[in-house]
């Protein structure tokens, strides 16, 4: 097994996001992105309460698990593109000239913020940034 394999996410299908993403899905990717998980929590709007509940019941409602799907598929192709985890993190979490000096985690707040985060994954794949 690859040094990256572990850090792999896979991207739910839409049946998964559905049905509602299990627990442990969240608890991967705050931990893969070195967030605590009611700061994951409140970028995904899930109240701190309420993502207890989630956490304690094992499974997220359809909305909740397309938010987290939308930022577990920008992770793994950022991962593909970077290389490693901690380059991920750093990239997420510092601001991008290309995006107008704003983080690319914050823009995964919307699709079309998620769609352009992965518009400039793929001119950095590319070498066209």
């Amino acid at each position: 097994m690859s040094r990256n394999a572990a850090l792999k996410m896979d991207v739910p299908t839409v049946q998964e996001v559905q049905t509602g993403l299990p627990a442990g899905s969240f608890r991967k990717l705050s931990h893969l992105l070195g967030l605590a998980e009611v700061t994951l929590g409140r970028h995904l709007s899930i109240p701190p309460a309420t993502l207890y509940r989630r956490l304690s019941t094992g499974r997220f409602t359809s909305e909740e698990s397309d938010r987290l799907a939308r930022l577990t598929r920008l992770y793994a192709r950022a991962l593909d593109v970077l290389g490693d985890r901690e380059s991920v993190r750093d990239w997420f979490m510092a601001p991008n000239p290309s995006l107008g000096g704003k983080k690319p985690f914050d823009l995964t707040l919307t699709d079309p913020g998620c769609v352009e985060v992965e518009r400039l994954l793929g001119r950095i794949e590319y070498g066209v940034f």
